[in-house]
């Protein structure tokens, strides 16, 4: 679509002098304020571009086996067909294809959950608003954010529990968190 490539290319044109004329002033910006901003901007970007036919591996599988009655439900991937069934419980009578909605909207909470869980890192593992604003712009930046696209799946829950496990753990080695507690998101991440 042209008014994709127009908008990024405007936002590249804007960005850029923004970021340097607001670069030294972004230790008085409050870090929650930032990472909200990252969230929404994020959030958006998973909807605005998410994708039309990103179905790779056996995506076409697990989307017809969602819409079936009975679906083949194997122990290594037990939680995400738990979670798939029961968001396309409540999304059967929306639209044409609610299999396909079941997976986008899983993959944009998901990644949401993803950036929320980086966001809570950088909050320790930063000192200042502009380390805790970088470790959260490096961290929303990698190529797994591909996954939180729509992506037709089961991989972005599995990123998202990854995130939060990791979060978890940077907390627990601040003592901030009871030890014990790395044991949940350990759990959830197996099940998927």
């Amino acid at each position: 679509e042209w008014w994709v490539q127009l908008g990024l290319l405007v936002v590249a044109a804007i960005v850029p002098p923004l970021v340097w004329s607001v670069r030294r002033r972004v230790s008085d910006v409050s870090y929650p304020l930032v990472a909200g901003a990252v969230t929404v901007v994020m959030g958006l970007s998973f909807y605005v571009f998410r994708a039309r036919t990103h179905f790779d591996g056996d995506g076409y599988l697990v989307k017809s086996m969602l819409a079936e009655e009975n679906p083949l439900i194997k122990f290594t991937n037990f939680g995400a067909v738990v979670v798939n069934r029961f968001v396309y419980g409540l999304l059967s009578d929306i639209g044409p294809d609610p299999s396909l909605l079941t997976f986008y909207l899983i993959s944009f909470v998901a990644g949401i959950v993803f950036i929320i869980s980086v966001a809570a890192a950088a909050e320790v593992v930063g000192d200042k608003p502009r380390h805790r604003t970088l470790f959260l712009l490096g961290g929303v930046s990698g190529g797994y954010m591909l996954l939180f696209f729509g992506h037709v799946e089961n991989y972005s829950l599995f990123a998202a529990t990854v995130g939060v496990f990791c979060t978890v753990g940077v907390w627990i080695a601040a003592r901030r968190l009871n030890r014990w507690v790395i044991l949940l998101p350990l759990g959830v991440a197996l099940l998927l």
